[in-house]
């Protein structure tokens, strides 16, 4: 995951951006809310020698300022790719 993606409002009342969401790819996650609770439905960012594909589930804190989100990720590149779960805890600032 990147240490500075850029949230951004959708082209929805109820969706957002994220960009810049790994380190060495970037990549863009569209998600959607619904109340408190934040949705991205499984992407694909193409890498050229393979696929990361994630998806993801989470929450917003009623002040609307704290957004944590657990993604499932499964990296296709040879020899480097994998997969597993990680958490990402954004603030706005």
């Amino acid at each position: 995951m990147s240490g500075s993606p850029t949230i951004t409002a959708g082209n929805t009342a109820n969706s957002l951006v994220i960009d810049n969401m790994f380190n060495l790819v970037g990549g863009t996650a569209n998600a959607t809310i619904n109340g408190a609770t934040i949705t991205i439905p499984q992407q694909t960012i193409n890498i050229t020698i393979g696929d990361v594909i994630f998806s993801g589930i989470g929450t917003m804190n009623n002040q609307g300022n704290i957004l944590t989100i657990t993604y499932t990720y499964e990296n296709t590149t040879p020899l480097i790719g994998g997969s597993g779960t990680c958490v990402a805890t954004y603030v706005k600032q």
